[in-house]
């Protein structure tokens, strides 16, 4: 299980921003990423993502200007310390990145590179990351059906007195 090592670094989110604001750190060859959802209420998960081989059914590769990437993700729940894997999320738009599967979209609405990436790196990031010509992407993110209820709607029953 994956510590939150940025208990420190304060969340600090925009007034008007999606029920989830998400920030997610590439590496430059795109095989791997750190993500730091974050959500209104500033609860932070953590995102681990690995490319991995595209899914055995159809995904209509037709649709697309390039060739999409696929990813298996970890969501780890800090709160409830759990983990989450989602597999064969798929990555369209380049570094100017959409994710989407059955139970997440992400959409890039700011690409971060060179000293800006470097900055958001700081705030959100492990200091392991810096300095590795990372990109960053950040945007609102939605999280669906079995995810969301295992992740925002239950009750975290450690909080309880009995």
């Amino acid at each position: 299980m994956a510590d939150d090592t940025s208990s420190t670094k304060q969340a600090m989110l925009p007034e008007s921003c999606p029920e989830i604001l998400a920030i997610l750190c590439f590496a430059s060859d795109g095989n791997t990423f750190q993500g730091r959802p974050i959500q209104q209420n500033g609860r932070q998960f953590g995102l681990m993502g690995k490319k991995t081989d595209p899914p055995k059914t159809p995904y209509h590769q037709c649709c697309f200007e390039e060739e999409p990437a696929f990813y298996a993700i970890t969501v780890i729940d800090y709160a409830k310390n759990t983990e989450h894997i989602l597999k064969h999320v798929m990555k369209t738009n380049g570094d100017n990145c959409t994710l989407t599967c059955q139970g997440l979209e992400f959409h890039t609405d700011e690409l971060y590179v060179g000293n800006k990436a470097e900055s958001m790196i700081r705030m959100y990031f492990s200091d392991k990351l810096q300095n590795r010509d990372c990109y960053v992407c950040t945007g609102g993110m939605e999280i669906q059906g079995e995810l969301r209820r295992k992740l925002l709607e239950e009750e975290d029953e450690s909080d309880s007195d009995f």
